[in-house]
């Protein structure tokens, strides 16, 4: 087991505003209740239409959960675990970097408890903060990825008839469906796993050449807060696409920002990725 980590900084999920309203305060995209839920609970703020977008963005978190949460032995020990699959344009549009909030009826907007039935046994593997029903402080985000981007990633999303329950289910599985078949194809890389076994940094570069170069990943730090000495503990790990799901070059705009590449953006040299999974199973 590693040496004890710095303070484990806290998973987040991607800000609300748009790129002028960003700052370096992680707590811009900060959706956690009191209760450690998530929910929309600013209310959706739509920008773009539905399956109008350049790029698909696939961020997994490294610690997404408190350490003393996260078992050791199972997946989300040592593993980038899924954050989702978002919607992005190559170049901003009025300031924004991506559609979001595209269909917000409720038959559209919400996960269909179908869906989350279908893919609760692999979420609680791979995804451990989508499932609602958990006793993990981080859940539900599944209702909130589908929410801003899902809805936002094919055009039919602004087809469905009223009470096509059917359609938003086949709609919400095929979205889902494609976090989960990205991660396979592209696992967590042995530098990544090595580094955290042995309780030692990794280096942006190695980091960055294990998923293709600089240009192709995008690499948060503390929740996307400006990093300082000191804080440089990976947080996000982002991969870019085309529709067809092919991996490409990430867009400048999403390079060199902060929420999602402050790691990579020439500030640190060093990533710490060391940190305590809970032994309590009687794994190490």
């Amino acid at each position: 087991q590693p040496p004890a980590p710095s303070p484990q900084p806290q998973p987040q999920p991607r800000p609300r505003t748009p790129m002028r309203a960003r700052g370096p305060s992680p707590a811009l995209g900060l959706l956690l209740l009191a209760s450690g839920g998530l929910a929309l609970a600013l209310g959706p703020e739509p920008f773009g239409d539905a399956g109008d977008y350049d790029v698909l963005v696939f961020a997994r978190f490294w610690m997404g959960e408190p350490a003393n949460e996260t078992l050791c032995g199972t997946y989300a020990a040592g593993n980038l675990t899924v954050h989702g699959v978002w919607p992005q344009y190559r170049t901003p549009r009025d300031t924004h970097g991506w559609p979001q909030f595209c269909n917000t009826t409720g038959l559209v907007a919400e996960v269909n408890p179908k869906v989350a039935d279908y893919f609760a046994l692999k979420w609680g593997e791979v995804a451990p903060a989508y499932p609602a029903a958990t006793a993990l402080r981080y859940r539900d985000l599944a209702s909130h990825e589908w929410a801003k981007h899902g809805t936002c990633w094919n055009a039919a999303s602004d087809d469905v008839a009223a009470g096509d329950v059917d359609s938003v289910v086949a709609l919400q599985k095929q979205f889902f469906q494609i976090s989960l078949d990205l991660n396979v194809a592209f696992p967590t890389p042995g530098v990544l796993r090595d580094a955290w076994s042995s309780g030692q940094n990794v280096s942006v570069k190695d980091l960055q050449e294990a998923f293709g170069g600089a240009d192709y990943v995008g690499m948060q730090c503390n929740g996307g807060s400006a990093t300082k000495a000191g804080q440089n503990q990976l947080t996000m790990i982002s991969l870019c696409f085309t529709r067809d799901l092919e991996q490409i070059k990430c867009p400048d705009s999403f390079i060199q920002e902060e929420y999602s590449n402050n790691c990579g953006m020439g500030s640190v040299d060093n990533i710490g990725v060391a940190y305590h999974c809970n032994s309590d199973n009687g794994h190490t």
